[in-house]
């Protein structure tokens, strides 16, 4: 069997069907879809089970409630496929994905990983969306421009920069890698824990090709996509930017890479600091002139300030003074602003 999808379920059922059945208009018979029903309460778990009784690739499995990460875990642990494929329940495929992939697959038979690209979808409208070049990329020492146009490090700068690193749900992964090196997502975060996933999974993959031309995958957003999202602690963001930016920095690397590695660590930290804002911090995470320290250390640390003051835009004005008192007043005056802006 080539492909396995993994489908965590929660509580989907306006949204469920459409997703099954873009997978099934995929054709061919080369492909089990994995349901986990994660304790759903709505109808998902009869729209589940009818779907498993109408095709016989389709496998439900219903679980007490562990969350999105618990669920993926059990659905790689069920999967029969060479190839794993993550779809979140409330989104949906183009046509077309499958059999490109099996294009692909008759060209470089071996390949750890496959990319493809993400467009944001609303009811009756959509855009073009996120892709890289097409090609297979390898590791790459050479400095040669020809040869670095197809290397990993580029893959990953262009991936990160086109926001196709984060999900799991746009990249086809060899399930023999995720097994040998006993990659799972951790259950014990709710945030960025798919991104970890990634980082773990792409530090041991040595070809990967790119779909690129068009964004195969619809990400689907609708009211209430958000509902139930848990607070993060301040503690968590900074352990989980630390991580990000630690095993981004074990991945192939190029000067271009790096800097955007350690911009992209900036931003989770001042994400940080503005969390200590949220209502459910006060007299417990309120720790912002401790973050906002670590953040003016480290930036001063990793350098690479003036690309990362660039990248800041609007916010600019943060780092007009590297003073933590004066970061401290110019928060609390955008803090305010925006209280104002939304009242």
């Amino acid at each position: 069997m080539l492909i396995s999808v993994i489908i965590p379920v929660y509580n989907v059922a306006p949204y469920l069907r459409r997703g099954l059945d873009s997978i099934i208009a995929q054709g061919g018979d080369d492909f089990e879809i994995i349901l986990v029903d994660d304790g759903s309460k709505d109808a998902s778990p009869a729209i589940c089970d009818e779907y498993s009784l109408r095709y016989p690739f389709i496998k439900t499995y219903h679980i007490p409630n562990g969350g999105v990460g618990h669920a993926r875990n059990f659905g790689i642990d069920k999967a029969q496929g060479q190839y794993i494929e993550f779809l979140d329940s409330d989104d949906f495929l183009d046509e077309g994905l499958y059999e490109k992939f099996r294009t692909v697959l008759n060209t470089h038979p071996d390949i750890d990983a496959c990319f493809f690209g993400l467009k944001d979808f609303t009811e009756g409208r959509s855009n073009e969306g996120h892709f890289v070049k097409e090609g297979l990329y390898k590791m790459q020492t050479s400095l040669c421009k020809t040869e670095m146009d197809y290397s990993l490090q580029s893959l990953y700068l262009s991936v990160k920069q086109s926001f196709l690193f984060f999900s799991p749900s746009t990249k086809f992964f060899k399930t023999s890698l995720i097994r040998d090196h006993e990659i799972r997502f951790r259950e014990d975060l709710h945030y960025y824990e798919d991104y970890l996933f990634n980082l773990h999974f792409f530090f041991h993959a040595k070809t990967i090709f790119a779909i690129g031309g068009k964004a195969y995958y619809n990400y689907v957003h609708h009211p209430g996509e958000h509902l139930g999202g848990k607070y993060t602690e301040a503690s968590v963001i900074v352990d989980v930017a630390k991580e990000i930016y630690s095993l981004s920095e074990r991945l192939p690397m190029s000067p271009q890479f790096h800097e955007y590695n350690v911009i992209e660590y900036y931003n989770n930290l001042l994400h940080a600091i503005d969390s200590t804002y949220d209502v459910k911090a006060f007299g417990k995470e309120a720790k912002t002139m401790q973050l906002i320290r670590l953040w003016l250390s480290e930036i001063k640390r990793l350098g690479h300030k003036d690309s990362f003051v660039n990248y800041l835009g609007n916010r600019k004005s943060l780092l007009a003074v590297p003073n933590p008192l004066y970061v401290y007043i110019m928060e609390n005056l955008r803090m305010l602003a925006l209280k104002f802006i939304n009242k």
